[in-house]
């Protein structure tokens, strides 16, 4: 398949969408059908994923699809259509500053120095999980770091002090492996669905809700906490979130949507 301008992470995540869409259908590749393709978006939504994840899922199997076309004696031509994602108007299923405590507190019980990390990087950093996941073991120390990010674009982003020793402390129960990334599993490198998993690992036994379980949302949580908190500018805040369209960084001006429900819970005549 034509993946030479995907990034790496883009490019592991089509393959892990290919690859979940064979186990779905569970039949050869060329036996695909029109019936299969659209099975596999309904499937996607009764899951309850979200449209950009579903989205992603499709173009991936699209992909597969064209690939089929142009290297096998495969005759669908058939494409499944992408769910019409309405602009986003305020803050959804957001993570609080008091579950992102509660998160660093259960992975610090159990002694999981790398969970702990990972929470605080990206809520200090403001890092995507595909950025934060090219970190180097040589990029410890370093005031700031450059990553690729979306578009694959390079960017700085600033690692503060503040998280110094929970590096340290990761480092001493890292085990030793050949790989130079920093965050590794049994495996080499640390992945994606990884991350994810950890996330929603320690939101259970923290008791927070399995919807705001997502380690992106402590990247939102960061932008946030920048605008209300810390009194930084939308164009401050865009920077370092590493937002091209400085709309994307107005949506953390409005309410969330648990707040704007308990304004409006509390409306008399």
């Amino acid at each position: 398949m034509e993946m030479e301008e995907c990034s790496n992470n883009t490019r592991d995540a089509y393959i892990y969408d290919i690859k979940q869409f064979s186990k779905i259908i569970n039949k050869d590749s060329l036996d695909i059908t029109k019936k299969d393709l659209l099975e596999f978006k309904n499937k996607l939504k009764f899951k309850g994923l979200e449209d950009i994840t579903i989205n992603r899922k499709i173009c991936a199997v699209n992909k597969y699809v064209f690939f089929l076309k142009e290297n096998y004696n495969f005759s669908l031509d058939v494409k499944i259509k992408k769910i019409k994602i309405k602009e986003q108007k305020y803050l959804k299923d957001m993570i609080t500053k008091d579950d992102y405590t509660k998160l660093v507190k259960e992975a610090r019980e159990k002694k999981d120095m790398r969970a702990v990390l990972i929470f605080r990087l990206l809520f200090f950093s403001g890092m995507r999980i595909s950025e934060m996941l090219q970190m180097k073991l040589n990029d410890i120390g370093k005031k700031t770091i450059k990553v690729k990010g979306k578009g694959s674009k390079k960017r700085d982003v600033i690692i503060p002090i503040e998280l110094n020793e929970s590096f340290y402390n990761y480092l001493e129960t890292r085990k030793k492996t050949d790989t130079k990334a920093l965050f590794t599993s049994k495996n080499g490198a640390m992945t994606r669905q990884m991350c994810n998993y950890t996330i929603k690992r320690y939101a259970k036994l923290a008791g927070i809700k399995k919807a705001v379980a997502k380690c992106h949302n402590l990247r939102h949580l960061f932008c946030l906490t920048c605008v209300r908190d810390r009194n930084m500018t939308i164009d401050e805040v865009a920077d370092l979130a590493g937002h091209v369209d400085i709309n994307s960084t107005r949506i953390y001006t409005r309410r969330t949507s648990e707040e704007l429900i308990e304004k409006v819970r509390d409306f008399k005549e």
